[in-house]
């Protein structure tokens, strides 16, 4: 079975590194597995695992992503 680098997984899912590690230091996102490589301590992203962050990107964080307010468009004078 193939696994995945935290990396590979904000490429796939089209979120940047440091905001896939903060939704796991939060807790919106259950940790994958670990394993010591090279003196590393390296998440490993199942299908599944990546699967789970998709849904959450697409339910609890793109719904909350834009700052702006409905209409605010329009350029300022």
């Amino acid at each position: 079975m193939r696994r995945y680098t935290t990396k590979e997984v904000a490429q796939a899912i089209g979120v940047g590194y440091q905001t896939l590690l903060r939704w796991l230091y939060a807790g919106k996102l259950a940790e994958p597995e670990r394993m010591i490589l090279g003196g590393a301590n390296i998440r490993l992203w199942t299908k599944d695992d990546i699967k789970r962050a998709r849904q959450y990107k697409v339910k609890g964080y793109d719904s909350r992503r834009s700052r702006k307010k409905a209409g605010s468009s329009e350029k300022r004078k």
